[in-house]
């Protein structure tokens, strides 16, 4: 098999995924590709919070634009955020966790999570302030709040608090 580049790009344009050409020609990557539908699915759900999470902070006349340069969001041109989809994980004594990990270390004014329920489904939504991001953040449930974070049932609530935040400073 040829590896190319470019045979990703053109494979989407052309059978929708580099995964559905593999499955229409019955191939199956052994390693590369085990976890890509989950990856996909939370990759839609985010761009759909992020879509819903923009409308409403907008309604309430906040700012967020992307800083390419940082790869960080700017809001009201004050703060820095970054969005992320945690994923679900079983901790000892079957508590639930969820993991930050970041890919760079970097100084953030404000993380927002959303903190999902296996590949679809959104438990809650997280807002993390005046972050000095480490390498990974850890949370169970309940110790959320010993990370700083306040808990959010809905979008409207989360940027509603965000507007707050923005307001108080």
């Amino acid at each position: 098999m040829v590896q190319d580049r470019r045979l990703g790009f053109k494979a989407k344009n052309r059978f929708g995924s580099l995964i559905h050409a593999y499955q229409l020609i019955d191939y199956c990557p052994k390693n590369k590709f085990a976890n890509a539908d989950a990856k996909r699915k939370t990759s839609l759900k985010r761009k759909a919070f992020l879509a819903t999470f923009f409308a409403e902070l907008h309604r309430l006349g906040v700012t967020v634009r992307f800083d390419f340069w940082t790869r960080h969001y700017l809001v009201n041109n004050k703060f820095t955020a970054q969005f992320y989809m945690l994923q679900c994980l079983k901790a000892k004594a079957g508590k639930l966790q969820w993991i930050l990990r970041q890919r760079r270390k970097s100084g953030l004014d404000l993380i927002i999570a959303a903190r999902m329920k296996g590949a679809e489904e959104i438990h809650d939504y997280v807002l993390l302030r005046d972050v000095a991001a480490s390498d990974r953040l850890n949370g169970t449930g309940a110790d959320v709040e010993r990370l700083g974070a306040v808990s959010f049932q809905t979008v409207g609530e989360l940027a509603s608090a965000l507007e707050d935040v923005i307001r108080a400073a």
